[in-house]
């Protein structure tokens, strides 16, 4: 239960992550400690389900759940969804960058939902039948059908960067969420 209380206290966006107060000094770090099955060869991969139980600690989400649980935009400045809702369109913020400096854009928005349906993993992305870039910051997610709870899916899946993600992304995040991921110890702990 605290692990998911401190999931959820994590998901607010800001600048500059608070620090941690410990005694009379502050810190700028968090260490979390995490136990289940099968982490060490699954990581921080949100194309292959990480954070699919709760809100995404390195990647931002095109929409998020605020402290009253409403849904409000992360990188999402906007969104319509066609008459025939099958066609969710996204004006997304231009003031985005991943934690290596390199901005965010539609072709990681799209690349991150067109993999994840690809890959197999925990997310259920059956009913996408694809995400289409349709200008640097302007994406599409073009259903097969409508489904009016894909809203879940976009408010959860992490957007990850075309660029850096790989093989080993799932050891060495790259994302443009609240938190930075400075070193994993896979093992320790347990």
């Amino acid at each position: 239960m605290l692990s998911v209380q401190l999931l959820a206290a994590c998901n607010h966006v800001s600048p500059s992550p608070p620090a941690a107060k410990v005694g009379n000094e502050f810190k700028d770090e968090i260490v979390l400690a995490f136990s289940w099955e099968d982490f060490d060869d699954r990581g921080f991969d949100p194309t292959m389900g990480w954070n699919y139980y709760g809100p995404p600690l390195f990647q931002s989400t095109l929409l998020r759940h605020n402290e009253n649980l409403e849904l409000v935009n992360d990188l999402a400045q906007r969104y319509t969804i066609s008459s025939d809702r099958k066609i969710w369109r996204f004006k997304i913020r231009q003031d985005v960058r991943f934690s290596d400096g390199q901005p965010l854009t539609a072709a990681d928005v799209a690349y991150t939902f067109n993999q994840t349906k690809e890959s197999g993993g925990l997310v259920d992305l059956s009913v996408l039948d694809k995400a289409v870039v349709k200008g640097n910051y302007e994406v599409e997610l073009h259903l097969k059908q409508p489904q009016i709870t894909f809203i879940n899916q976009i408010a959860s899946l992490g957007i990850v960067p075309k660029h850096a993600h790989n093989k080993n992304y799932f050891r060495n995040p790259i994302g443009s969420g609240p938190y930075r991921l400075v070193q994993w110890n896979p093992g320790d702990g347990d």
